[in-house]
């Protein structure tokens, strides 16, 4: 059940994450104005120059109110601008409508605001999802057509660099839209990366510490009670001893800590199995031992460390038996295919399965090994690696 609960947790930690980027595209509300990229502040007004030249080359049109009104129309477009490059998603609906209005009254002062109509054309294509953006695209085109038709400027002069602006500036809003979801989606990949490490992070050094202090803190109780007895028996010096491995265990167990909260180990498998022995052979168990050790990645033995002190301090805290076995075999065909046994003789016919044992299914998984936990004819324990 606590394995079961803990799985649950992980996927809706990543199910969390997964909506997280599918919301990137479903609700971009980004303003034009980036922070990280200045230019689009000011740097596109460079282009408003066009809306100057019909003033430029034909001077003598514009005189007196006409001038003014080139100037107003002017100033009007960048407070409209202003308010466009700031808004969020449809917050732009209503600069833009303005705009465009803007450029339709603006038409009958200078035809010089054709190149504005492309302004609310790219604002279109950045601000709204694709369907509404062609709308929008397909309403500023008419309003071209009429301001062209209102006041009699249905020439190729007009027209077409109205249209063909209005259009190419569409598309690359579209482009700068799509570029920013997808920078954006990278930060939230980023972000998962980042989040899904701190989550297997955690729960590594809570396994290591439950498989490495765990097994310590069950020597320490034995210990500490041998000693209780061994002092009540008068037996000084055996209490003495005794006292001083709870004192050297207690260093180990520090030194522990350190090394599951920084990934470190102090043994190789090899080591931790030799001290495993020991430790069952001072409790009075008789072990018997096949192990032909394979070649195998610095990951899966450090799983294999941490299972197989879970499994001995288990044995060591509930078996009633006084005999253990353990043993490592490899394939003869293939060496990266290994069974790892840990058994007993104990007469207990069930057992439950908790945190350390759910650590050890955890832990599997993660080394692409199958763990198998049986009473028959006492405890078995195996986990077979690249099966």
């Amino acid at each position: 059940m606590h394995y079961l609960l803990r799985l649950w947790q992980i996927r809706k930690k990543i199910d969390t994450l997964e909506k997280t980027e599918v919301n990137v595209t479903d609700s971009f509300k980004h303003a034009l104005v980036d922070n990280r990229n200045p230019y689009w502040l000011w740097g596109p007004l460079a282009f408003s120059i066009f809306y100057f030249l019909p003033l430029i080359f034909n001077l003598e049109f514009f005189i007196g109110i006409r001038i003014i009104g080139v100037a107003v129309i002017y100033l009007t477009f960048l407070m409209l601008y202003k308010k466009a490059i700031y808004a969020r998603g449809e917050e732009a609906l209503v600069p833009v409508l303005s705009l465009v209005i803007l450029c339709i009254a603006g038409t009958y002062v200078t035809p010089g605001t054709q190149a504005l109509f492309g302004y609310a054309a790219y604002f279109c294509g950045f601000n709204f999802r694709f369907t509404k953006a062609i709308q929008g695209l397909i309403g500023i085109l008419l309003a071209v057509i009429l301001s062209a038709n209102l006041f009699s400027y249905m020439d190729a002069f007009f027209l077409a660099p109205a249209l063909i602006v209005s259009i190419g500036m569409f598309f690359f809003g579209q482009a700068e839209r799509k570029d920013r979801i997808h920078k954006a989606k990278e930060e939230v990949s980023q972000q998962k990366v980042e989040q899904y490490a701190a989550v297997a992070e955690r729960e590594r050094i809570a396994r290591d510490l439950h498989d490495l202090v765990g097994h310590s803190l069950s020597s320490i109780a034995l210990k500490a009670n041998l000693a209780e007895k061994l002092i009540d028996k008068a037996q000084y010096d055996k209490a003495s001893n005794e006292i001083h491995e709870v004192a050297e265990l207690s260093r180990d167990i520090l030194s522990q800590v350190r090394e599951a909260v920084s990934g470190l180990k102090k043994y190789n498998l090899s080591e931790q199995l030799n001290k495993l022995i020991d430790e069952l052979k001072n409790q009075g168990f008789d072990v018997t031992t096949s192990i032909e050790l394979p070649n195998m990645a610095p990951q899966v033995e450090s799983s294999l460390q941490l299972i197989c002190t879970e499994l001995v301090t288990n044995i060591m805290r509930h078996s009633d038996g006084d005999a253990v076995n353990i043993s490592i075999s490899s394939e003869p065909k293939d060496s990266e295919k290994f069974i790892v046994s840990i058994s007993d003789n104990g007469k207990e016919k069930t057992f439950e399965w908790g945190n350390g044992l759910s650590g050890i299914k955890e832990r599997c998984l993660e080394i692409n090994a199958q763990f198998t936990a049986t009473y028959r004819n006492g405890f078995n324990a195996e986990i077979a690696v690249g099966s």
